[in-house]
């Protein structure tokens, strides 16, 4: 079964994607790669949702809204959803996809739809600059980050998509995952 695993940056999805692809033995696809195909011939002035990151897309609507960060995210799944189902289908067997932009609701008949949120603030902030510098807490991208998880976790719940809450413990996670996987 096609497993989609979703979620804020920095909330561990990335790793919990890789832990199982390994587990199952199982192909992974990590989403973002995409953007590297689809940008070629295209411009950020022109395409910004092609080029911008789910917690910076609000760059191309104004100004740092709560509004506008949920609207720059979403424009995001819009602009990358055909080349992430072209993706999806040119994979000749199940696959672990993963990606802060994946739309669940165009995703739940392909597969396990899985959000990953990460509850506390202070283990969020950790895990967020593992891969940013450190001007991504004083530049509103983590905070932005956090709105967008309260948006994810309530569209979730509207989609009846299973929520896992990552704690800090990722081998905890994979095994609860892979219940869920049997149960399915």
């Amino acid at each position: 079964m096609n497993i989609f695993i979703y979620g804020v940056p920095g909330s561990g999805k990335t790793t919990l994607a890789k832990l199982l692809s390994e587990s199952l033995n199982q192909d992974y696809f990590e989403a973002d790669l995409i953007r590297n195909i689809i940008q070629k011939g295209k411009t950020i002035k022109k395409e910004p949702f092609y080029f911008l990151p789910t917690t910076e897309s609000y760059k191309a609507l104004g100004e740092r809204t709560q509004e506008n960060v949920i609207s720059g995210m979403l424009n995001v799944r819009i602009a990358l959803q055909d080349s992430v189902d072209k993706k999806i289908f040119s994979y000749k067997q199940d696959i672990i996809f993963e990606s802060s932009f994946l739309d669940p609701k165009s995703l739940k008949n392909k597969g396990l739809v899985i959000l990953l949120t990460i509850p506390s603030d202070i283990h969020h902030r950790k895990q967020f600059l593992v891969h940013r510098p450190k001007e991504s807490l004083t530049n509103g991208q983590f905070e932005n980050a956090r709105i967008i998880q309260d948006f994810f976790i309530s569209e979730a719940k509207k989609l009846g998509i299973i929520i896992l809450e990552n704690s800090g413990d990722i081998d905890s996670l994979v095994k609860r995952l892979k219940i869920i996987i049997k149960k399915q």
